[in-house]
């Protein structure tokens, strides 16, 4: 299963949409700044505003492509 999952800079005043299988696991990457080149590397106080679980990967994926849109 599969979660979409926003987070919220206050900070930046941004929030991203992202998906992945692991969201705590995924948050600590954001935080961790584990891509230092992406967007969430810019700040450093993500915060988890929303999460939709328990959807097929396939599912989470195109909804974050969606929104991302």
């Amino acid at each position: 299963m599969a979660t979409v999952y926003i987070l919220y800079s206050k900070s930046g005043d941004h929030f991203y949409i992202g998906s992945c299988k692991e969201v705590e696991i995924r948050l600590k990457e954001h935080i961790g700044k584990l891509f230092p080149t992406s967007f969430t590397a810019k700040f450093d106080d993500w915060e988890l505003f929303l999460t939709i679980n328990d959807l097929e990967y396939e599912q989470a994926r195109d909804i974050a492509n969606h929104k991302k849109k």
